[in-house]
């Protein structure tokens, strides 16, 4: 039984699992990046470490969950490109509203758009070569 066959309760925990190993991976290395600046510069940046790992945790979790649940859209090219996008752009979004504070709406959504899409693409690469068992 390949993973998308599974029921949804373990594609949705397998999802929110990968999602928080993966924001916990973003967490560190947001960790090293502010030890690496003095104050001044991570107080010139508007948000504090706290909030980064925040949203990366939130947005692993919904958006492991999304990519769980909805997992069987991996067999069509332009199904996978929009579920990476979706499952990426909760953390974009969040990311974007706390480093672009002063932006207006629509710089922050068009920021969070344009990098959400490197989820996108991201997920193409993975089906383009699926991994085995994924699909």
């Amino acid at each position: 039984m390949t993973f998308s066959e599974r029921p949804l309760v373990y594609r949705v925990t397998r999802g929110v699992r990968t999602g928080l190993a993966v924001s916990v991976f973003f967490s560190v290395w947001a960790t090293i990046a502010y030890a690496l600046k003095d104050a001044r510069q991570t107080a010139a940046l508007g948000v504090t470490l706290r909030e980064v790992v925040a949203a990366y945790l939130l947005g692993g979790l919904f958006g492991g969950a999304f990519a769980g649940a909805m997992i069987r859209f991996m067999r069509w090219a332009v199904g996978a490109f929009v579920l990476g996008f979706v499952a990426n752009l909760p953390t974009t979004l969040v990311i974007t509203n706390f480093a672009a504070a002063d932006a207006s709406l629509a710089a922050k959504v068009s920021i969070g758009m344009i990098l959400a899409c490197i989820g996108g693409i991201v997920a193409l690469y993975i089906r383009s070569d699926p991994w085995p068992g994924l699909m």
